[in-house]
């Protein structure tokens, strides 16, 4: 951080439809469904309530995507 600004770690910054899955400091990182909630969404959420210093958004890994395709096929089969 700069000279003269201050932090403030927020015990619960909970957004509806979004669940924390990492918390290291000040970094959150969500996890949420597009079907429930799209990223801007989300983005505008958080900036309503929060200031966002750094903001990064990642897909899936299609190694995950794939993976839970078969694990749910495999459930029905």
């Amino acid at each position: 951080m700069e000279s003269g600004e201050w932090c403030v770690v927020l015990n619960d910054p909970i957004i509806a439809q979004a669940k924390i899955v990492q918390r290291d400091g000040v970094n959150v990182i969500y996890s949420f469904k597009r079907e429930d909630m799209s990223a801007s969404k989300l983005i505008h959420q958080l900036s309503e309530k929060y200031r966002i210093r750094d903001l990064e958004v990642q897909d899936q890994p299609i190694e995950d995507v794939i993976r839970k395709i078969y694990e749910e096929q495999s459930l029905y089969n």
